[in-house]
């Protein structure tokens, strides 16, 4: 077999294997739970399994850091699909409750570069407490607006504090007619905002969500 071939075949293999790793969490009924994660490269999909139950995430475009933190959450920040000259990049922390999994927070950071300038919004969570009656999530938020010559035309910094809800396990810091978390204003929006409705955290204002469904 010629080698050029043979270094096509293995390329052709790899795209089509499963990156696989299982995390162990704790459940929040008290048990411990294996949490298997698995991404193919040609496929653009996420997979979350535990032994009885499955997400899908079909934005995922390539990993940025999967760990577990706090024994309860198991963090996965990844690249997602954009388009010419935007990057998009998605926060989760997933946590298991009987067996199933639970979006306890999702949110969004993103860059765009233009000809002359570089706009971006970036969040840095930090978790906070040892339990459920004493967990938060704080926030650093970052959004700018800057020239190529390294002119700053908008920059903005703020800070926030998530609460955590033991009962529905997820993170938010407003109550209206559902859960939600909303980050304030960017150079984008003037008020960038979540949902947590039918167990899904949604962007509002936008028809994109956090993309996962279940199996």
């Amino acid at each position: 077999m010629p080698r050029q071939l043979a270094f096509f075949l293995v390329l052709c293999l790899r795209s089509l294997t499963c990156c696989a790793q299982t995390y162990t969490l704790q459940s929040f009924d008290g048990t411990p739970a294996k949490v298997r994660v698995c991404y193919r490269y040609q496929c653009n999909t996420l997979r979350v399994t535990t032994d009885r139950d499955t997400l899908y995430f079909d934005d995922w475009w390539a990993p940025d850091a999967i760990r577990v933190i706090g024994k309860h959450f198991l963090q996965i920040s990844y690249a997602v699909r954009g388009g010419s000259n935007l990057g998009l990049g998605d926060y989760l922390l997933l946590s298991v409750k009987d067996h199933q999994l639970i979006e306890s927070v999702f949110f969004l950071s993103y860059s765009e570069w233009e000809a002359f300038e570089h706009m971006t919004y970036e969040v840095r969570p930090i978790l906070l407490g040892n339990d459920p009656g004493t967990y938060r999530l704080a926030l650093d938020i970052r959004s700018a607006d800057s020239t190529r010559a390294g002119i700053w035309t908008f920059s903005r910094h703020d800070r926030d504090t998530l609460s955590f809800d033991p009962g529905h396990q997820i993170f938010y810091n407003r109550r209206s007619l559902a859960p939600g978390i909303s980050l304030g204003r960017t150079y984008f929006t003037d008020n960038l905002s979540y949902s947590y409705i039918n167990n899904l955290w949604s962007e509002d204002d936008s028809a994109r969500d956090s993309q996962s469904r279940r199996h």
